[in-house]
């Protein structure tokens, strides 16, 4: 189920990575568009994509609560199949425009309710690898990505993607919607069948109606929690915070969150985590991987230089899947870290000084991305899933994942002026330093979730920020 629902993940990953060697084409003279477009035009063909990510994780947050899980999830698939509709039959720059902006909407709809959903049909012992899977599939797309545009033609390409989109929608309709979503719209018979089905059980066992009956008073937790029944009697004595108090009237997600310690903590924690993890400048070693892979084998085909880099993120993401509930969270973020700064500190000295081999520096750029996708890019992620109560989760994802595409967006478009105005090796120094911070910072403030419940999470995020708290 996880895997089906991840095939989202592969699309964006295929979609980013796309324009990398159709490029080229759209700008010949044998274009399938009517006029080849400009440089600005390219340029913006290949932002767009990330900026429909931001607008629809800004508009949408609140998706999955009013149409639950499942539901947004065929609205993201439709979407993202109309975009690729619309580039293989695009003959105007504007329409391909269009495409990508309409790929990133779909994309940014999808990021929100993933998690969520993984993790409300997903057991606690198995969270974190299920959690790991999604980006685990964005590598795999990278891959796949650079391998077809390889071998394929650019229709060939397209109609791929569009195929896979269509599958997606069609086989999304066979799963069941989240569990939790069901408890809370007091759906109890479809939620017990829904929670039996991801169980694999054709009958309610007593493992089944234990854990229904958990999900149940964790439901009621979520909606009435977070202000104690006799503080708020003694300290405001209106209908309204009775009715709150004493469990009669639902908690907003919204007032939830202001009202939340635990909620407003953990939304800052794993977004100042997200933001610095941008600004680690993985894109930009990226982008600088095939530069340096060239100048240290000449004769190396650009696809394969592609190639070789995403089976490094592959790498990356196994190790998550594997490692993030066998080793923790915390261990795989702070190790991942340190190793990120090790890598970057050792690259700048590479670009300053030139001490080792031409193989040196490509190495160090495969070790990078591979221990980057390992923790600092999976673990927030997997702990979006985990920190939230189920009435504030599609807003909290919604704060993350916008704060994670503006980083992102501005790392790209200030990256030229700091390698002007730094060098890249001043660049890559600056990276290194934030890179160091963001060690610091994880070692101070990243929670263990591996198999707690959620009550406890909050617990630990209501006694506060650090780690010992």
């Amino acid at each position: 189920m996880t895997l089906l629902m991840s095939t989202l993940h592969f699309l964006a990953a295929y979609s980013l990575t796309w324009i990398s060697y159709t490029g080229p084409v759209l700008e010949s003279v044998d274009t399938p568009l009517r006029v080849p477009p400009t440089k600005a035009q390219m340029n913006f063909v290949t932002s767009v994509m990330l900026l429909g990510s931001i607008v629809s994780s800004l508009a949408t947050g609140q998706l999955p609560e009013l149409l639950g899980r499942k539901k947004t999830e065929l609205i993201a698939g439709l979407i993202c199949a109309l975009a690729w509709a619309l580039i293989v039959t695009a003959k105007s720059i504007n329409q391909m425009l269009a495409a990508r902006f309409l790929m990133g909407f779909g994309c940014g709809i999808h990021f929100v309710v993933i998690m969520t959903y993984i993790n409300e049909i997903s057991q606690s012992f198995i969270r974190g690898t299920m959690a790991s899977i999604p980006l685990f599939s964005f590598s795999i797309g990278c891959l796949v990505s650079y391998i077809t545009g390889w071998v394929c033609s650019y229709e060939v390409i397209g109609y791929l993607n569009l195929s896979t989109c269509v599958l997606f929608v069609v086989l999304v309709n066979f799963l069941k919607e989240s569990p939790v979503y069901l408890i809370s719209k007091k759906q109890d018979k479809e939620a017990l069948a829904a929670l039996q089905f991801y169980r694999g059980d054709s009958k309610a066992t007593v493992a089944v109606l234990e854990e229904f009956e958990h999900l149940k008073k964790q439901q009621e937790s979520s909606m009435y929690a977070e202000i104690g029944t006799d503080e708020v009697l003694e300290n405001n004595d209106s209908r309204e915070e009775k009715d709150i108090a004493t469990g009669s009237k639902e908690m907003s997600p919204w007032k939830t969150l202001v009202t939340s310690k635990s909620t407003q903590r953990g939304i800052i924690v794993l977004t100042t985590h997200i933001v610095l993890s941008c600004f680690m400048g993985s894109s930009a070693v990226q982008a600088y991987a095939g530069h340096f892979f060239l100048a240290a084998a000449p004769d190396i085909s650009p696809h394969l230089c592609s190639v070789i880099l995403a089976v490094a993120i592959v790498a990356g993401n196994a190790i998550a899947v594997l490692g993030t509930d066998l080793f923790g969270r915390r261990v795989l973020m702070i190790s991942s870290c340190a190793v990120c700064t090790i890598c970057l500190a050792v690259l700048v000295t590479l670009l300053r000084w030139s001490w080792a081999p031409d193989w040196a520096v490509p190495l160090v750029m495969l070790l990078y991305p591979c221990a980057f996708q390992a923790g600092v890019q999976n673990v927030p992620m997997v702990q979006l899933s985990e920190c939230f109560m189920p009435n504030v989760k599609g807003i909290a994802s919604s704060i993350v994942i916008t704060c994670n595409g503006l980083s992102c967006f501005v790392l790209l478009s200030v990256f030229g002026v700091l390698v002007e105005l730094l060098g890249l090796d001043g660049t890559f120094l600056l990276f290194c330093t934030i890179s160091a911070l963001t060690t610091v910072l994880a070692f101070f403030t990243v929670k263990e979730t591996k198999g707690i419940p959620l009550e406890e999470i909050q617990a630990m995020y209501e006694r506060g920020y650090f780690y010992w708290q």
